[in-house]
């Protein structure tokens, strides 16, 4: 398509009258406008600087004609197209003399977006730093199973900002929502919903073999194994202090987490046991014996027949020889 010249009407009243010094001024006043028939930007909105050349004497009026808004630039990445009439009621709408203006235009001008991409593996880096960042420098303090962020974005060029916020209060735990704040260009802020999946490991104890209801347990029988914490019972137990010398209530099986549920002191009374009753109170100390009438273990209340007045009181279990009446 050939070039459009748009001229002003003053020109071509000079050119007919064959008076050009009617302008009062040399060639050198008029402005020169030649548009490119495909340029790129990289903001918002179109300037005329942005898909022209633009040949003017006075310094400030061709700043003046290069800021000349053409109207919104195409997404990132896309493309829109001018007509040469538009352009020129743009200049026009500025407030520029037209009548002074040489305007060539290839017709529909193509003006393109300049557009950079946001990785897909960058926003996950970004949630792996945050997430790693929560765990304050502690090695392995989280460990991730699964990051779920946007595809690529397609973002306007410029600086480019990301940031990612997870919940203001609770434990990384489990799958958290996330929010990816990316800044790009000149563009708003754009909010985009991302989740992590972490598992947090702590060291418990679990079953190094099968074992039976009421095995009492040995050190041979317990392990430290590193487990994701959202995954364990609330009262997982993870010193063996805690388990050596208990039994469990029921059957267990190999590699289940030792819990405070599951486990159990072993009687060290039983129905039937000979005992010493101790009563104390405000420096008062009396002493009974007594029959056990049910199994304890330490710190257990049972039930015990007081052998000199033949009746029953509950009293907590010392060791096997002595339960104690709390007043």
């Amino acid at each position: 398509m050939g070039r459009i010249h748009f001229i002003g009407a003053a020109v071509l009243l000079a050119a007919v009258l064959g008076a050009t010094a009617a302008f009062g001024a040399g060639p050198e006043s008029r402005v020169r406008v030649v548009v490119f028939e495909g340029s790129e930007v990289v903001s918002d909105p179109i300037r005329l600087g942005e898909i022209a050349r633009i040949d003017a004497a006075d310094p400030s009026e061709r700043a003046r004609l290069e800021a000349v808004s053409l109207g919104r630039a195409p997404l990132p990445g896309r493309e829109r197209r001018l007509e040469s009439g538009w352009i020129f009621s743009r200049i026009r709408a500025a407030g520029v003399e037209v009548e002074r203006l040489d305007l060539e235009t290839p017709g529909d001008v193509t003006v393109r977006r300049a557009a950079a991409v946001l990785e897909r593996r960058a926003m996950e880096e970004a949630v792996r730093q945050y997430v790693d960042a929560q765990g304050k420098g502690e090695p392995g303090a989280f460990r991730i199973r699964e990051i779920r962020v946007p595809e690529a974005l397609v973002v306007p060029v410029g600086d480019l900002e990301l940031r990612v916020f997870g919940p203001k209060s609770g434990d990384l735990v489990g799958t958290v929502p996330l929010t990816l704040v990316v800044k790009a260009g000149d563009e708003a802020e754009r909010r985009l919903p991302a989740a992590v999946t972490i598992e947090r490991p702590v060291s418990v104890l679990v079953a190094r073999r099968p074992l039976g209801r009421f095995k009492p347990l040995s050190e041979e029988d317990v392990e430290r194994r590193p487990l994701d914490s959202a995954r364990l019972p609330a009262d997982a137990l993870t010193q063996p202090g805690e388990v050596i010398g208990k039994r469990v209530k029921r059957p267990v099986e190999a590699g289940a987490v030792l819990s405070a549920d599951l486990l159990e002191s072993q009687p060290v009374v039983k129905n039937g046991d000979r005992v010493r009753i101790v009563a104390e109170s405000a420096g008062l100390r009396i002493t009974a014996f007594g029959v056990v009438r049910q199994r304890g273990a330490p710190g257990d209340l049972v039930q015990v027949v007081n052998l000199d007045s033949n009746k029953a009181v509950t009293a907590r279990v010392v060791d096997e020889r002595t339960v104690r009446i709390e007043f």
